[in-house]
């Protein structure tokens, strides 16, 4: 069968948005580890930015979790992660697997100008091995030249990617609405040594 992931490699699963191929990772990682991972990356807290209306998402806890959560998570459903989460997580892939903590502010000073505070200083994580990343972005490249991204592409650069579709919540909480989703498109460049992250998100195109 064609379209059964398990014929298919975890760089072919990420071009093409299997979502089945997804939900089988997420259940071979476990609840554990898989929200181990959630939360390395930033998702389900608050960045240094330091803003008013800056939300943490919605991150379910291990006590909360079924496994159904934990398999449809896989592919974005069941959780709320912000525009500036997302970004900062696919740069922690365009940094050789290393996550930054986003922040909007070089440094501050005093008035003799010395610094007091220093955000590069915050404490980095490593997330995933170097050579893990590389591997996603190099998917990530494929999304682009010939996956579900290729809208995405500028001839004469090197852009990596990966889009989004998420059903819209109810109002309520209880179910999604009816032909109502997010597009989203997140995008690393150049990939073969990122410098620029951008992430577009469009409520019911």
């Amino acid at each position: 069968d064609p379209g059964d992931p398990t014929h298919y490699s975890a760089h072919d699963i990420l071009v093409k948005s299997m979502n089945v191929g997804t939900l089988m990772f997420a259940e071979k990682m476990g609840k554990d580890a898989f929200l181990d991972y959630i939360h390395k990356f930033g998702f389900g807290s608050r960045s240094f930015i330091n803003l008013p209306g800056e939300t943490e998402g919605l991150v379910r806890s291990l006590d909360n979790i079924s496994t159904i959560d934990n398999a449809v998570m896989s592919f974005g459903q069941g959780i709320s992660v912000s525009g500036l989460q997302m970004a900062a997580a696919v740069a922690a892939i365009g940094n050789d697997g290393v996550y930054v903590p986003p922040k909007i502010v070089k440094h501050q000073t005093d008035h003799e100008y010395v610094t007091i505070l220093n955000p590069s200083s915050y404490k980095q994580t490593r997330v995933v091995s170097r050579d893990t990343a590389k591997k996603v972005r190099l998917a990530m490249e494929s999304v682009v030249q010939n996956g579900t991204g290729v809208n995405a592409g500028v001839p004469g650069y090197r852009i990596g990617g990966k889009t989004g579709t998420a059903q819209k919540p109810l109002e309520n909480g209880l179910g999604y609405e009816e032909d109502a989703y997010i597009a989203s498109f997140v995008g690393l460049l150049p990939i073969h040594e990122p410098k620029y992250v951008i992430f577009v998100s469009i409520d019911k195109p």
